[in-house]
């Protein structure tokens, strides 16, 4: 079944606490990356939190939509596009967790942006 963009943005967001976007200029600003690739999604979620996450996951997977995490977006291979659903890990979930062993692990959230990790560890 071809699932609209508007139809999976208004599904989402009764499903999610973070932001859903279907409009074209939403769209078309996350149509792209460091690479050569354009590829419009159909819809672009900026998840709060994994419970999001699991919840729109849940959804795409049970309507057999393709989904994919954004973080800066700089990779060069075009990872970071897809037809489905973009989850934008960068606003919400960007946070350093924890600092183990004098610095040695690192865990942070997915949309953590290398600078942000390291200005965490200078402190």
């Amino acid at each position: 079944m071809d699932y609209k963009p508007e139809q999976i943005a208004s599904d989402l967001a009764r499903i999610v606490r973070g932001d859903v976007h279907a409009d074209i200029v939403h769209r078309i600003a996350y149509s792209t990356d460091a690479s050569i690739y354009r590829i419009i999604p159909r819809c672009v979620v900026v998840p709060r939190d994994r419970e999001d996450v699991a919840a729109a996951t849940k959804y795409a997977r049970a309507r057999k939509i393709p989904i994919v995490a954004r973080g800066a977006a700089t990779g060069l291979a075009g990872e970071s596009l897809s037809s489905g659903i973009v989850f934008d890990m960068t606003r919400y979930m960007n946070g350093v967790l924890s600092v183990e062993g004098d610095g040695q692990t690192v865990i942070c959230e997915p949309g953590a942006v290398l600078n942000e990790v390291n200005s965490h560890l200078a402190k």
